[in-house]
């Protein structure tokens, strides 16, 4: 969380996918490259914005994702 990720990121991602490890990335941006992508199961975007929340709320810009079937899993936030 917090930064944003280099090539060595892609290098631990990739040893922790043939590691059967699930993978994660947490970025202010709205979108991350294909090749990255590719070595995540699991993916949030958006930049925080107080005023609309993290991902309990329903109102909130940033999503949660799974990369590999495309849903978004933000529901499971909200109480």
């Amino acid at each position: 969380m917090g930064g944003e990720w280099t090539n060595d990121l892609k290098e631990m991602l990739k040893y922790a996918k043939a590691s059967n490890i699930k993978t994660c990335l947490y970025t202010g941006q709205d979108n991350v490259s294909p090749d990255l992508k590719s070595n995540l199961d699991y993916l949030k975007t958006g930049k925080w914005i107080k005023e609309l929340g993290g991902l309990n709320s329903k109102t909130t810009n940033q999503i949660f994702q799974n990369v590999k079937t495309g849903e978004i899993l933000n529901y499971k936030f909200i109480k």
